[in-house]
């Protein structure tokens, strides 16, 4: 018998037209729809009660996953990720805008940023699709949008790089006096983000635009640099912007000052109509001497769950790794007071456990002699810096988050810890934080 060795010898592969006759297109299809989806769940995760660094990271290897499977099948994947923008969902845009900026292919760059520019849903998802490239890669993209014309294009430069934590040097200042106010408002958030101290005057003098949004991020990259007085002025700037009430009041108590921070709380507690933001406040201060008042707080349904979360905050204690926790009541509570509000499903408590009132009193007759009253704690350790690593390691993400902006005040030259970030990079990042200690 004989045997063709030349042909043996020959390199077996395809011809890329040949490729794409084998893609095999409902698979492609369901890594857009997992990518797409997973991308959104990620997205919720971010700020949930229930997800550490841990978990986020195998959601994000997930997503990478699919977006690799959808990157493999070239332009049949390309092509049914265009197809999935029919749904109107914002993951697709997102599947869309990281294939497109990944290969940094120009023409499908333009549809990527015009599909991102179309809605503020859409826009959020570029900006995660830009956060998610190797910011290698993203040099020309990121310098081409700073010399653009267009404010929105500067105003993508920012919040990308914001996401990369990368400072967009000149550009931050020239933004700080453009007309357009949304891109004045993403200037001015960079200030605190990369720590720019240079430009604090600017960040001043943003506390006296008319824009709403600018006097929020004014106030608060002011708190970042640890400016007097600027928590005062976060606090009285995010009162009256929806959406920004809560990171207003925990920013504004942790910057402050302790006795500040007790009014504030004390302030807020003696109305019903504000005991929750009490709570919040609370848990930002840290002193565990709001405890025995956070136990009163829980037998209240409206409020059980937040003050559960602030207990947790202060103590460490996790209700669900101690089996503090009960079923939710049965029906819904009801105020002594008819004037006072009955909200007991508010968004922030989503996925929060139920606390165990008699349990969690018990556990602090144990554990409180470990605290000392007018010392501030974040999820059991003082407030300093390498307990907030730790946190950072192992916490849940409002956690920390809460660390991140609380070391960011603390080291001079460090810029706020980026808790969105992808979890490979932030681990690899915590490593080194690690070594050099």
């Amino acid at each position: 018998m004989s045997v063709n060795t030349a042909a043996l010898l020959q390199p077996i592969g395809f011809a890329p037209s040949e490729i794409t006759r084998l893609v095999n297109r409902p698979v492609v299809e369901e890594h857009v729809g997992q990518a797409a989806a997973l991308w959104m769940l990620r997205e919720r995760a971010l700020a949930a009660p229930h997800y550490k660094l841990l978990h986020l990271a195998r959601l994000d290897e997930r997503v990478t996953a699919h977006l690799e499977g959808v990157h493999t099948a070239g332009d049949t994947g390309w092509q049914l990720a265009c197809r999935a923008l029919e749904s109107g969902d914002a993951g697709a845009c997102f599947v869309v805008a990281w294939l497109a900026f990944r290969e940094q292919q120009p023409q499908r760059m333009r549809l990527a940023l015009q599909c991102g520019l179309a809605t503020p849903a859409f826009t959020q998802a570029l900006v995660a699709a830009l956060a998610w490239i190797e910011p290698e890669r993203l040099r020309d993209t990121l310098e081409r949008l700073a010399r653009s014309t267009l404010p929105v294009h500067r105003r993508l430069q920012l919040a990308a790089a914001g996401a990369h934590r990368l400072d967009s040097g000149t550009l931050i200042p020239q933004a700080l006096g453009a007309t357009d106010a949304s891109l004045r408002s993403r200037a001015l958030r960079a200030v605190g983000e990369c720590k720019r101290r240079d430009l604090s005057a600017a960040a001043q003098a943003g506390l006296a635009d008319g824009d709403a949004g600018c006097r929020f991020w004014a106030a608060w990259s002011l708190v970042v640099l640890g400016e007097p007085g600027a928590p005062t002025r976060l606090f009285e700037s995010g009162a009256s912007l929806p959406g920004r009430t809560r990171l207003a009041i925990e920013h504004a108590v942790r910057a402050d000052d302790m006795q500040a921070g007790r009014e504030r709380v004390r302030a807020f507690a003696a109305d019903p109509a504000s005991r929750r933001e009490g709570i919040v406040a609370a848990a930002a201060l840290g002193d565990p001497a709001a405890v025995p008042w956070l136990l009163q707080a829980m037998a209240d349904a409206r409020f059980a769950r937040v003050a559960g979360e602030a207990f947790t905050m202060i103590t460490g204690a996790d209700l669900d790794e101690l089996g503090l926790k009960r079923d939710a009541p049965a029906a819904p509570a009801e105020a002594a007071d008819p004037a006072e509000p009955v909200d007991p499903d508010h968004p922030d408590d989503d996925e929060l456990p139920w606390p165990d009132v008699d349990g969690l009193a018990a556990w602090w007759h144990g554990h409180r002699s470990a605290f000392e009253p007018g010392q501030r704690y974040l999820a059991g350790q003082p407030v300093a810096v390498q307990p907030l690593l730790t946190v950072l390691a192992n916490g849940y993400q409002r956690q920390r988050a809460a660390a991140a902006f609380e070391l960011a005040r603390l080291v001079p030259g460090a810029s706020l810890f980026a808790v969105a970030a992808r979890a490979d990079w932030q681990q690899r990042k915590l490593e080194r934080h690690r070594r050099a200690a």
